[in-house]
């Protein structure tokens, strides 16, 4: 890659900026480096990327110069929702049945229902987006007990803790 003078200069300001971010810097070393004649693969081991990742910063400066060396984010970038607003609206009609649901049984029953397969993680993310948290899933009695079977229990376990400490002494 050969770049003009004006752009080298420009770029090795970049390098040395340190309120960039270090990928951004990065991203102008490797160009420069590709300036001055380091073949693609040597630039790879140097910085410690794939050489499809290097060409694709070279890619990004031919067609957008400067704006190629800045990060990518927001909705426009990353990975998108494997479920769409049918399967959405599956999901609240689901969450909304008076019973427990965890990620796991969701995908599976989105699976069942679409075919279309969606990891515990995906399910997990999605729920986020649509604005659903939850907390770990604890068994609790749907009542109190009786008096009279609380007491037997409780002699019944005690009986049980005396056996186990005459069985255990020699």
């Amino acid at each position: 890659m050969k770049l003009s003078e004006a752009e080298d200069a420009a770029l090795w300001e970049v390098e040395r900026n340190a309120g960039l971010s270090e990928k951004v810097r990065l991203r102008a070393r490797v160009l420069r480096l590709s300036h001055y004649g380091v073949p693609v693969a040597k630039i790879a081991a140097l910085v410690g990327r794939d050489d499809s990742t290097i060409q694709r910063w070279f890619d990004r400066w031919e067609s957008q110069g400067m704006e190629g060396l800045a990060d990518r984010y927001g909705p426009d970038f990353g990975r998108r929702s494997p479920l769409g607003e049918a399967e959405k609206a599956f999901l609240k009609e689901k969450l909304a049945e008076d019973r427990s649901w965890t990620a796991t049984s969701l995908a599976e029953a989105v699976n069942e229902r679409f075919g279309l397969k969606v990891n515990r993680e995906s399910m997990r993310v999605c729920l986020l987006g649509m604005g659903y948290s939850w907390q770990r899933q604890r068994y609790v009695p749907v009542k109190t007990p009786c008096i009279e079977v609380l007491d037997k229990a409780t002699k019944t376990l005690d009986e049980l803790k005396k056996s186990q400490k005459r069985v255990r002494s020699p």
